[in-house]
């Protein structure tokens, strides 16, 4: 009974519907194609019912499986997703001590960061590993502290070699 009471107010409300949309619609071919439309419509919202199934009866139960290929995947490219942060992180702090070292000291330098992999989408900055020739070591070692300290927030780990 209560599907009934249910088509009746569907029926009702396809009608009230398609009754403004009529009334609405355009004279002419256009007018004529919306009416054969909206006769078709109102066609399935009677027979409908005599397929069986319920407007409502929809079946909302879902259940995902995810297979154990997925999740092996998914964990390898949050791995790789990671790993290219934390390569892009070392890339950029690197750019910036290179220039930074390039404006104090002569070109004769080479410098080493060092980054590790903190939480998913982060990384953290172990340390910096800086070599300059003896006369920029003697002179301005100091000065490379400060500035690359005020850039990275550690101090450098300053050495002669060249």
């Amino acid at each position: 009974m209560e599907n009934l009471r249910t088509w009746a107010m569907m029926l009702c409300i396809a009608s009230l519907a398609s009754a403004f949309i009529y009334f609405l619609a355009p004279s002419g071919a256009l007018g004529k194609a919306l009416r054969v439309v909206l006769s078709l419509f109102m066609l399935s919202v009677v027979i409908f019912p005599l397929s069986g199934e319920s407007i409502f009866d929809i079946d909302t139960d879902f259940e995902v499986n995810f297979d154990e290929a997925y999740l092996k995947n998914y964990e390898e490219m949050s791995i790789e997703i990671g790993r290219q942060i934390t390569d892009s992180g070392r890339e950029i702090i690197k750019k910036e001590v290179d220039e930074k070292l390039y404006e104090i000291c002569s070109d004769d330098f080479q410098s080493e960061i060092f980054v590790s992999e903190a939480e998913q989408g982060q990384f953290e900055l172990q340390g910096i590993s800086i070599i300059v020739s003896d006369e920029d070591y003697i002179y301005k070692k100091a000065e490379i502290e400060k500035e690359i300290g005020k850039i990275t927030g550690i101090v450098p780990d300053v050495s002669a070699g060249g």
